[in-house]
């Protein structure tokens, strides 16, 4: 095997990637150097520090719609990226060329050994060999696989095709009579949940103008790649118009009262394959900025609370500005404001409201939760601490890379417990997919238990044929964080693009588009656990959120000091 520069070298483990280094100028098909089998870079257009391999679809055109001074984001992710890079609807990039079964490595996936004598053992095989329920507690709460989940369905989705609006049946069919995206997975004689099939269909693929399949077959993302507050407010405006009160055009987020409690509105076009309903009268198909908002409860909560916390950030901005000219606004006042026809105050509001929300979104993922999960040392090595502010790099590309949407964020499902916590009764997680009913009735319970529940971790110990998922799972983590150092890197190399590629970011030293240092100092002092004090009911909490209410972290009453200083805005 050739000898590389250091800058070149792909540290290969077992079969997977273990580490991406930074590579500096410009490199076409370079060798990378390991102990295992050889790996090639894609023809490579740029290489940066900090940066991704920057391909160029040829249907891609440049965002000329409005300069990136502007202010506000686009909802749909558009021009923050002079070539659209990160919008939704786009396909992800990737860090090595696909490694596809048919001859010229097109469309066909692998499911024969790479010398072709063997096939493949069956996913469902290696999933209960390896991943075995182990029932360990540990020491973070459930609001680290939560907020995981969360901001995975803000940044990324793979669509998948549908047939007459409904799922695409495969298993039990002739092989003659599937349909060409399926691809089913054989489950062993003896599997104690499946029977010989478990349905499975192949994510929809990048199309060019014409609905041509562009090869080699590439993913979509259908979100925009930015951590925006997608999840809250869509990808798209449809989405977000339906989302906002007055027709689309007011400051507020519809909400419907439950109890007497505000909750998610309604979606009367629910996807029933998506969402479950009872016959309670109180039973609905959740609306929210991302779809999959009914899968389960907690993810639901989530939704429910940023939800809220938008509608908090309204009525606090819509005070503080009423106040500058008035006597003391009461809260009375303020709600007869936003129930006013619309006026370009409200759409100022609304939009500053959906930045702050945005901004606090990113300053907990980055400041709080992500150096959980990579570690200091990665945290350093891809310049994502919280220090001082960051600059824009339009050289960077923020598109999702395809191991980060399909393996190395899917980390979270080994941090998934058997059992949640609702209205302080454990039931079986798996009972609960797809039914909107326990945030409808139990959402405050349902965060109580998600900041005292334990994550669960699933790690095991085989090294035999790995893939990238099963291989990065069973990796030892690195220090101080929650991975091993093949999804670890993954992760911060990602998260270091969506960080220097995204114009918006609420660090970033822009002007136009950037926080003041007062309003900065705002946002970074506040923490998911405040947001939950004062959006979710709860009576008390420990200081992080993210770790069990143990030690120097026991539970403390909620008090004024959760509240969000929206004096820098007025």
């Amino acid at each position: 095997m050739a000898a590389c520069e250091k800058w070149q070298l792909l540290l290969v483990v077992s079969g997977v990637l273990a580490a991406f280094e930074h590579a500096y100028g410009y490199t076409e098909d370079h060798r990378i150097c390991g102990t295992l089998p050889e790996i090639y870079f894609a023809n490579v257009i740029g290489r940066i520090p900090g940066g991704s391999d920057i391909i160029l679809p040829g249907n891609q055109k440049p965002c000329r719609q409005k300069p990136l001074k502007e202010r506000y984001r686009e909802v749909d992710g558009r021009c923050n990226h002079p070539l659209d890079f990160g919008s939704a609807m786009k396909p992800v990039k990737r860090y090595i060329k696909p490694y596809y079964q048919d001859p010229k490595g097109y469309n066909t996936p692998r499911s024969f050994s790479e010398r072709g004598k063997h096939p493949l053992p069956s996913p469902r095989a290696i999933s209960t060999f390896i991943h075995t329920d182990r029932r360990k507690m540990d020491r973070y709460t459930m609001w680290v696989m939560q907020l995981g989940q969360f901001i995975d369905h803000d940044i990324t989705s793979a669509p998948v095709p549908t047939e007459h609006n409904s799922s695409i049946r495969c298993c039990g069919l002739p092989p003659d009579q599937k349909p060409e995206e399926c691809f089913s997975i054989e489950v062993p004689r003896n599997d104690r949940v499946f029977g010989q099939c478990m349905e499975f269909v192949r994510s929809e693929p990048w199309k060019d103008d014409e609905g041509q399949v562009i090869y080699p077959r590439e993913q979509l993302n259908a979100l925009t790649a930015f951590l925006d507050g997608s999840a809250i407010y869509g990808s798209n405006e449809e989405t977000l118009a339906r989302l906002r009160t007055s027709d689309g055009k007011g400051p507020l987020l519809k909400t419907m009262v439950v109890n007497g409690k505000e909750r998610l509105p309604q979606d009367v076009n629910a996807d029933r394959n998506m969402c479950l309903v009872s016959r309670s009268r109180h039973s609905y198909c959740q609306l929210a900025g991302d779809e999959r908002v009914n899968e389960q409860p907690g993810l639901g909560s989530a939704h429910l609370l940023f939800h809220l916390f938008h509608n908090y950030i309204v009525k606090a901005l819509t005070k503080g500005i009423l106040g500058k000219d008035m006597h003391q606004v009461l809260d009375h006042e303020v709600e007869a404001y936003l129930q006013r026809e619309p006026t370009p105050l409200h759409e100022y509001i609304f939009q500053e409201a959906r930045r702050i929300v945005g901004a606090v979104l990113q300053k907990i993922t980055y400041c709080d939760w992500l150096p959980l999960i990579v570690g200091p040392a990665l945290i350093r090595k891809y310049s994502l601490d919280c220090h001082g502010r960051s600059r824009y790099n339009k050289f960077v590309d923020p598109r999702i890379s395809n191991s980060f949407l399909t393996v190395a964020f899917r980390f979270g499902h080994s941090l998934i417990p058997n059992q949640v916590s609702i209205n302080h009764v454990k039931l079986e997680l798996k009972d609960q997919f797809m039914v909107p009913d326990p945030v409808q009735l139990y959402y405050e319970s349902i965060l109580e238990g998600m900041q005292d529940t334990r994550s669960q971790m699933k790690f095991d110990r085989h090294y035999n044929d790995l893939d990238l998922f099963v291989g990065g799972l069973l990796e030892v983590p690195v220090r101080g964080g929650i991975v091993g150092d093949t999804f670890g890197n993954i992760l911060a190399n990602q998260f270091a693009d969506l960080k220097f590629g995204d114009a918006y970011f609420f660090m970033d030293t822009s002007r136009a588009r950037g926080f003041t240092n007062e309003q900065l100092r705002s946002i970074k002092k506040y923490t998911l656990r405040d947001i939950v004090c004062m959006c979710g009911g709860v009576k008390k909490s420990q200081r992080n959120i993210f770790r069990a209410p143990m030690g120097r972290n026991l539970q403390e009453p909620c008090d004024a000091r959760s509240e969000f200083n929206i004096a820098p805005w007025y």
